[in-house]
């Protein structure tokens, strides 16, 4: 690559990655004696309007946004410049997700709270993107387009398609619209269904599934409600069997029965975070655990003792824990009903 000499970057010779619009390299700054290295990306055809108009919104949305999880631009090339470019950190011993969690030896496959986190950084970013001054969508949210640093922390990248406050979007003839197999329903060509922060929150609980399963994802939302579930695929990790309260509420075709954005889906992220702190219970152990004191060891109240009781606790399951003696009530029909509920969603 011959980067113009006016500019204070050079090329180290190396190719960090190519796609169909630009080049990504590993460039130096020759005003920096410490030899610190950054990634370059330089838009390959600057002939096109269109091209070059997308280049400009990437550009302009990472610009703005100030998030830990999102990549940050150093410099970058002005509209009318025939050497269109920008500079990000870059970090060594970087890898996609994709890289990560379709390997052998993938960290995140079955970790309830290492996915959790991935989840919430991705999640985060969003909420960043989502409460920016220029709210934007990136429309494609997948593990090829998420790093992950050597101390585990994440960076989002390539928001080349990303739609910007205002709804409009530049699309290049004949591209690809997201990554089909995480990219949410209204993401697909000739959808009429309005694409916004809820789109991005379906394609982060793919890749969250994807995490924990080592799996490619599915096509569409069906799959992950029936056959595979968390249940069937982790039957003796129940631990991840919560993770069916984020599926529910966003691999869903229809947007309004998804969260309504970030700040729902972060909130349920820190219950899940906080239940797991305080330790899982099976629904076997919510059935026959004391509420009180955690003994499982209690005793049901006969049909003699339970005439005595108020009527409204006459027709409900009624206990006596046998170690602290507290009276405690649970449905347990309704507890089972739950459980086989979620059966279809986790």
């Amino acid at each position: 690559m011959k980067i113009p000499k006016k500019l204070r970057w050079v090329s180290t010779g190396e190719t960090l990655g190519e796609g169909g619009q630009g080049q990504v390299y590993l460039v130096t700054n020759k005003h920096e004696s410490s030899g610190k290295k950054y990634a370059m990306k330089r838009l390959k055809n600057v002939d096109s309007e269109k091209a070059r108009s997308r280049f400009s919104r990437e550009v302009e949305a990472i610009k703005e946004i100030e998030h830990r999880a999102i990549v940050r631009i150093i410099d970058h090339s002005h509209t009318d410049d025939d050497f269109q470019f920008y500079v990000m950190e870059y970090f060594e011993g970087t890898r996609t997700l994709s890289q990560i969690i379709f390997a052998q030896a993938n960290p995140y496959h079955g970790d309830v709270h290492l996915c959790l986190e991935l989840f919430e950084e991705i999640v985060s970013a969003l909420w960043a993107c989502e409460h920016s001054s220029i709210p934007l969508v990136h429309r494609d949210i997948s593990p090829n387009n998420i790093l992950v640093l050597t101390d585990g922390s994440i960076r989002l990248i390539d928001f080349g398609i990303c739609q910007i406050e205002n709804g409009k979007t530049v699309t290049l003839t004949g591209e690809s619209f997201g990554t089909r197999k995480y990219a949410a329903p209204e993401c697909e060509s000739g959808s009429n269904s309005t694409i916004s922060i809820r789109s991005d929150i379906y394609s982060a609980a793919k890749v969250l599934w994807s995490a924990i399963t080592s799996r490619d994802a599915f096509a569409r939302e069906e799959p992950v409600f029936r056959n595979l579930s968390m249940k069937k695929m982790f039957p003796a990790n129940p631990e991840t069997w919560p993770l069916a309260l984020i599926f529910e509420k966003t691999i869903r075709k229809k947007p309004e029965d998804r969260f309504s954005g970030t700040d729902e889906a972060l909130d349920l992220v820190q219950e899940l975070s906080a239940f797991f702190q305080r330790g899982h219970s099976s629904i076997e152990d919510i059935i026959h655990r004391c509420p009180a004191c955690g003994w499982k060891n209690h005793r049901e109240i006969s049909e003699s003792e339970r005439r005595l009781r108020p009527n409204h606790l006459r027709y409900t399951d009624h206990f006596i824990c046998n170690l602290c003696g507290l009276e405690y009530n649970r449905n347990l029909t309704s507890v089972q009903e739950q459980d086989e509920r979620r059966e279809h969603f986790g």
